[in-house]
């Protein structure tokens, strides 16, 4: 069956893209101290800066999976992306507290690394 109707993503991925993004542009937020991280970045050649960068341009064709909850902190949500670094595919897990006012929204970012498995991205 063929669908001549463009694919609409659903308001709940649009909403925490943008949310992301606005976080990742005022900077609120940390990277999780994890090895993982350090050394992914430095795989993809990105500063602390330059992954501030990658998540503020995310898109909603970046999106690979979520909301989960986020088992470490109970009023958050965990999202998982899949944008270009480069020629790279990355892998990017990052959270931010449900809230009505995007202001308020604070990001952690679990993971930023290399992909190692096929990220499927399903608004690509």
């Amino acid at each position: 069956m063929s669908h001549d109707a463009p694919l609409r993503f659903p308001v709940e991925v649009v909403g925490a893209v943008d949310r992301i993004v606005s976080g990742a542009r005022a900077r609120r937020g940390w990277f999780m101290h994890r090895r993982a991280n350090r050394r992914g970045k430095r795989d993809l050649g990105l500063t602390d800066d330059g992954a501030w960068e990658v998540i503020a341009s995310l898109r909603v064709a970046d999106y690979h999976a979520g909301p989960e909850p986020d088992h470490h902190f109970a009023d958050r949500q965990l999202w998982i992306f899949a944008p270009l670094v480069g020629a790279a595919r990355a892998y990017l897990k990052v959270s931010y507290r449900p809230s009505d006012h995007p202001s308020a929204t604070a990001l952690v970012i679990w993971s930023i690394h290399p992909a190692r498995f096929e990220m499927k991205r399903p608004y690509a």
